[in-house]
C-alpha cells in the first residue's frame, strides 16, 4: 500500500517543475499609447521591437492610455514622468507617463526603452528623425542617491 507514495511524490514534483518551465510567469500585458501624428511611425517601429523583446502588446489609442507621445509645445494634463526622445521636423517629441494609467511602471519602462540610444534611438535614427541622447539601456536600472549629512537619516529610513 505504501509503495505508491514515492511514485505519487515524483509525479507531483515533475508536475510542479513542468509548470514552472512551460507557463510564463508574467501574464500577458497590453500597454496603451497615444501618439501625436509626427511620432506614429516611430511608435509602430519601436513598439514592434519592444514587443519581440518583452512580450508586451502595445496598442495605439485615441484617448486615455498609459503613455502619450507629444510635442514639447502641447503637454497633456496628468503626466507623471516626461522623457524627451526625438526631434521631428524641428519639434521635440516627448514620452509622458500618465499617473492614472493602468500600469505606470510598464509605461515608464517602454518610455526609457524608446529614449535609449541603442534601442529606440537606433530605430528613430533609421526613420530619419534625430534621436535625443537618453540613458544607456538597462532593463532594471540602478539608482545612486547622494545625500548630505542633514538629509541622510531621512533617506536611509
Amino acid at each position: 500500500m505504501k509503495n505508491w507514495i514515492p511514485w505519487l511524490l515524483i509525479v507531483i514534483a515533475v508536475g510542479i517543475l513542468a509548470s514552472t518551465f512551460l507557463f510564463d510567469k508574467d501574464e500577458a500585458f497590453t500597454l496603451t499609447v497615444r501618439s501625436c501624428e509626427e511620432a506614429q511611425t516611430i511608435l509602430k517601429a519601436v513598439a514592434g521591437e519592444y514587443s519581440k523583446e518583452f512580450g508586451v502588446e502595445i496598442t495605439q489609442v485615441e484617448t486615455g492610455g498609459d503613455m502619450v507621445m507629444f510635442r514639447k509645445s502641447s503637454r497633456p494634463e496628468g503626466i507623471r514622468e516626461v522623457i524627451p526622445f526625438a526631434v521631428i521636423a524641428g519639434e521635440e517629441i516627448r514620452a509622458g507617463v500618465f499617473s492614472e494609467g493602468n500600469n505606470p511602471a510598464k509605461a515608464l519602462h517602454f518610455a526609457r526603452y524608446l529614449a535609449a540610444p541603442e534601442k529606440g534611438g537606433q530605430i528613430i535614427r533609421q526613420s530619419g528623425a534625430k534621436a535625443l541622447a537618453g540613458d544607456v539601456w538597462e532593463d532594471t536600472p540602478n539608482l545612486i542617491l547622494y545625500s548630505g549629512g542633514v538629509n541622510r537619516p531621512a533617506v536611509e529610513n
